[in-house]
């Protein structure tokens, strides 16, 4: 079953100063404040941007008729500073 997330861009100065200080306290071997961790998500920050997990946006879909499943993606509950969604099948 494959999983959907929401991308959210690096772009714009607060991405900028939140990359500092990231950076600034791996170098450091210091713990990264709480609201830096907050806006990188559990991954942490990610050249292609933040991965946001989309919660109730996602629901599972499946036709047993047909065999068919996959996932409906509500435009709508999607969070505004998601611009990308990724699809993508779970490593083993």
């Amino acid at each position: 079953m494959s999983t959907v997330v929401g991308i959210r861009l690096p772009d714009g100065e607060k991405w900028e100063k939140m990359m500092k200080v990231w950076d600034v306290c791996r170098r450091a071997n210091v713990k990264i404040p709480q609201e830096v961790l907050d806006f990188f998500g559990p991954e942490g920050p990610k050249p292609e941007g933040i991965i946001i997990p989309l919660g109730d946006a996602v629901k599972h879909w499946a036709d047993t008729a047909t065999g068919q499943e996959g996932f409906n993606v509500a435009i709508s509950d999607l969070p505004a500073d998601v611009s990308t969604l990724r699809f993508y099948l779970p490593s083993c």
